[in-house]
């Protein structure tokens, strides 16, 4: 047998490949590194979805509070005419001096009612304060309703107005491109009187013609006499805008604006309850007085009550904005809304809340 010797020649002799033990630890080291980068990015998102949603209720919350605030100042503003009464039934005669004449089919339905310049409906528990409207049977339960009356947009000269055979028959004449459309609610005063009616010509910004004939469009016009000659007045839109929270299209509560006998649309998503207290007048001096119950404000019922919708002076309103998605916070946030704390208990959840609270004063009634 041939023996092989074996020289060692000095060199180190080197491992090849890894242990097990090696390869465990790695494999372990590689789990850990994952693991912190997996905890790094799920936090990252958490953090990201809480600042959106945060940025999203506080952006719907704002817009709210301003689209309300917009109308809330212009309530009850019948152009430069202040303090009319309205004439009851319309007559077909002469306009007198202070009073305002609606000229409208169903004249007395709440869409119509400018008399009123400010109403709120107040939910009770078990019914609303005063009795809602069939038009606004979409409102959901919980929160309050505000309907406002009132010009829309500055107005426009009335340039002619031949007599007629009853006063104020004939349309009025006013400059073209004027931004009125068929079928426009408007309000022509003299700042002595005013009279409502609805435009029924199809071609009134081209035309600068304002006619007001029977028998065309709803509600139409009930009679063609505006009372008198209205050269030289102010016309502009004029309309009835109730604000309320509906179910929107998501599925979610939504802030809503019907205008006059229009459909609802939602105005922003997320708006989840409504509250509305009131600074009335009760002594003339347009600055508003407390309650005999000794409270600043009035509630909506106290006002119906009393019938003091139109010396309300300022609104103070509350708003509670929810995120749309749920699950933005690590458990239930209760938060303390109108003297009450919301989303606690059995049926709470996870969705980031905010609330919004202003006051503003009715220019039209301000000293």
């Amino acid at each position: 047998m041939r023996r092989r010797n074996l020289k060692y020649d000095g060199r180190p002799q080197f491992q090849a490949g890894l242990s097990l033990i090696e390869i465990m630890v790695a494999l372990v080291i590689g789990l850990i590194l994952t693991a912190g980068i997996i905890q790094l990015f799920v936090g990252s998102k958490q953090t990201y979805r809480f600042q959106e949603a945060l940025s999203r209720v506080q952006e719907n919350g704002r817009f709210a509070i301003e689209a309300l605030n917009r109308d809330l100042r212009m309530a009850g503003n019948m152009g430069c005419a202040v303090n009319l009464q309205r004439e009851n039934p319309a007559g077909a005669g002469l306009l007198a001096p202070g009073f305002f004449r609606v000229r409208l089919n169903n004249p007395n339905d709440y869409e119509w009612s400018f008399e009123t310049g400010l109403q709120g409906y107040q939910w009770n528990g078990a019914s609303w304060t005063p009795a809602l409207p069939a038009s606004l049977a979409a409102a959901l339960n919980e929160s309050d309703i505000l309907t406002l009356r009132g010009v829309e947009r500055l107005p426009t000269t009335v340039t002619s107005h031949p007599a007629g055979a009853f006063p104020g028959s004939e349309a009025l004449g006013v400059p073209a491109s004027n931004g009125f459309s068929q079928f426009d609610v408007v309000v022509v005063s003299d700042c002595t009187s005013a009279a409502v009616f609805q435009i029924s010509n199809s071609d009134p910004d081209t035309s600068g013609s304002l006619a007001h004939l029977t028998g065309v469009g709803s509600p139409g016009n009930s009679n063609t006499a505006l009372g008198r000659e209205f050269l030289g007045a102010d016309v502009t839109r004029i309309s009835t805008r109730s604000y309320f929270i509906g179910t929107g299209a998501g599925g979610g509560p939504a802030l809503f604006q019907r205008v006059n006998q229009d459909a609802a649309q939602e105005l922003v998503e997320g708006i989840e309850r409504m509250r509305f207290s009131y600074g009335v007048d009760t002594n003339g001096d347009r600055m508003a007085d407390p309650h005999a119950l000794g409270n600043a404000y009035w509630t909506g019922a106290q006002v119906d009550a009393a019938n003091r919708w139109n010396s309300v002076v300022s609104v103070q309103m509350r708003l509670l904005a929810r995120s749309v998605e749920n699950g933005v916070t690590d458990g239930p946030q209760a938060i303390s809304f109108d003297g009450a704390v919301f989303n606690s208990g059995v049926g709470a959840d996870t969705r980031l809340r905010q609330v919004f609270t202003t006051t503003v004063g009715l220019r039209n009634r301000l000293p």
